[in-house]
C-alpha cells in the first residue's frame, strides 16, 4: 500500500518538515488530527517514512497513535502489518520502541491475524521481543494458519526462541503457584468448620456418656420404672379378681337370692 499525501500538512509529514507543520498549526490551517480521504492523519505518514523526531512532536501535540484508517491500519502499521515490521524490517527500532513505550497498542493484528510479537520473532530481535512481552502481548495467539510466535521461533530456528520458552515456563510456574495458593486458602477455610463440628459432636457424646454413667439418674429412672411396673401389675390383679367374682355370681344365682 502506497502512502501518497493529498494535502500540504501530510506532504510536510512525508518530508519530515517540522517547521512547515508548526506553521500550519500556528496559522490554524490544519488540526493536528486532520484526516485525508483514506482517514489517515499525520502520524500515519510520519511513521511510514520513518521521521522519529516528527513522530515525537506530533505525539506531544496530542496526535492520535492508535487511530485506524479506512483499511483498519494504525500509524504503527505498514502495508497492513504491525508496527514492528516497520521498525525492524526498515531498521527503525528506536521509533518502534518509542511508540510502544508511549502506550501504542501491541495487540494489533494484520489481515492474517499476526501480532507484533510474531513479527518481532520473524526479525529475530530480542530487544523488541522482550519489550512487547513486557507490554502484555499474547504469546499464545494463533494466526490464520494456527501458528503461534513460539512455533515461528522454533520452526525458523530463531535465537529469540529461548526468550519465549523461558517466558512461557515462568508463566506456567506462576499459574501453578496461584493454584496452590488458592487450594491452600480453601483448605484453611474448611478446617475450622470441621474442628468446630468435631468439638460439638464430642461434647454431646461426652454428656450422653456422663448421663448414662450417673448413678443418681440411673437409680431414679429405675425406681420410676419399677413403680410403673408395680402399678400395672396391681391393676391387672384387681381386674382379674373382678372378673372371677362376676363369673361366680352368674354361675350361682341361687346364692344371690338366699342372701336377700
Amino acid at each position: 500500500m502506497a502512502y501518497f499525501p493529498d494535502n500540504d500538512l501530510h506532504m510536510a509529514a512525508c518530508a519530515g518538515d517540522s517547521p512547515f507543520m508548526r506553521l500550519y498549526f500556528t496559522l490554524g490551517k490544519y488540526e493536528v488530527n486532520h484526516r485525508d480521504r483514506e482517514n489517515r492523519n499525520a502520524m500515519h505518514f510520519a511513521c511510514f517514512y520513518g521521521h522519529l523526531e516528527l513522530v515525537i512532536y506530533l505525539w506531544r501535540r496530542g496526535c492520535e497513535i492508535n487511530v485506524c484508517d479506512n483499511h483498519n491500519i494504525t500509524p504503527l502499521m505498514k502495508d497492513n502489518l504491525t508496527p514492528l515490521l516497520l521498525a525492524l524490517k526498515e531498521n527503525r527500532l528506536k521509533m518502534a520502541q518509542f511508540l510502544v513505550r508511549m502506550e501504542a497498542s501491541v495487540h494489533a493484528v494484520d489481515s492474517q491475524r499476526r501480532n507484533s510479537l510474531m513479527y518481532a520473532v520473524r526479525c529475530d530481535c530480542p530487544v523488541m521481543v522482550n519489550l512487547i512481552l513486557q507490554q502484555g502481548a499474547d504469546i499464545n495467539l494463533k494466526d490464520l494458519f494456527g501458528w503461534t510466535a513460539l512455533r515461528y521461533a522454533i520452526e525458523g530456528d530463531r535465537d529469540v526462541r529461548t526468550i519465549l520458552l523461558e517466558y512461557e515456563y515462568n508463566l506456567i510456574q506462576r499459574l501453578r503457584e496461584r493454584n496452590q495458593e488458592f487450594q491452600s486458602s480453601e483448605d484453611s477455610s474448611i478446617r475450622p468448620i470441621n474442628e468446630v463440628d468435631a468439638e460439638v459432636t464430642s461434647s454431646m457424646a461426652i454428656e450422653k456418656v456422663i448421663e448414662l454413667q450417673d448413678p443418681l439418674t440411673t437409680s431414679e429412672t429405675s425406681v420410676k420404672k419399677i413403680q410403673t411396673c408395680r402399678s400395672e401389675s396391681e391393676l391387672e390383679v384387681i381386674s382379674l379378681e373382678d372378673e372371677i367374682s362376676g363369673k361366680e355370681t352368674i354361675n350361682n344365682p341361687q346364692q344371690q337370692c338366699c342372701k336377700f
